[in-house]
């Protein structure tokens, strides 16, 4: 699939697209962090990963029915 392609299937300029692929990776690092720290202590991040999860599930739901 070319760039071009995938950049006007979602409706997307270049930059508007490296926005929301920097928005996912800084939010998944996130959550990978807190699963490490989880993992060490248990008592934190208790829910940080499945709510962040639930996040980014409803808006890239979201998302895909305003492309439909």
């Amino acid at each position: 699939m070319s760039i071009k392609r995938h950049l006007e299937e979602h409706n997307l300029t270049y930059f508007g697209h490296m926005k929301v692929a920097l928005w996912f990776a800084g939010t998944f690092t996130k959550v990978v962090l807190a699963a490490l720290c989880h993992g060490l202590i248990p008592s934190v991040y208790k829910t940080y990963c499945s709510d962040t999860v639930k996040e980014v599930y409803k808006k890239i739901m979201f998302n895909n029915d305003e492309e439909n």
